[in-house]
């Protein structure tokens, strides 16, 4: 896959966070899809044909999209993003989950990668980031 071409991008959550990197692949040229809990979007749907899925869930959700998706016929190629921050208290012992950790046990045929640093999604809307 090549990320100069525009790419099949799906943001699940479409809280500031979601909206913010959703404005940045928009602004890229990339083809959007989104996805939340209250939108009434079918996941697989918005996943079924993506280059890149951007998770930018709350981290109460992390474990149940990195499930769901764990169990979706998405595409070989696809590469998932976590953009969420925080901890889990894992659930096989007394230790924290980071959300890469949870998606890298959860979905084991593609890759996960991290998008971190100190970025703000209004700073990323108006372009300052």
């Amino acid at each position: 896959m090549n990320l100069l071409q525009p790419a099949r991008v799906s943001i699940l959550g479409t809280g500031q966070w979601g909206r913010a990197l959703a404005s940045l692949a928009d602004h890229n040229g990339h083809y959007l899809s989104s996805w939340s809990r209250q939108n009434g979007v079918i996941l697989n749907h918005v996943v079924a044909t993506t280059d890149v899925i951007v998770s930018a869930v709350s981290m109460a959700g992390v474990r149940m999209v990195a499930q769901h998706i764990s169990q979706m016929n998405i595409p070989n190629h696809c590469i998932i993003v976590t953009a969420t921050k925080g901890l889990e208290v894992c659930p096989h012992g007394n230790t924290v989950c980071t959300p890469s950790q949870i998606g890298q046990e959860t979905i084991v045929h593609h890759p996960v990668v991290v998008l971190s640093g100190p970025n703000l999604s209004k700073e990323i809307q108006l372009e300052l980031s």
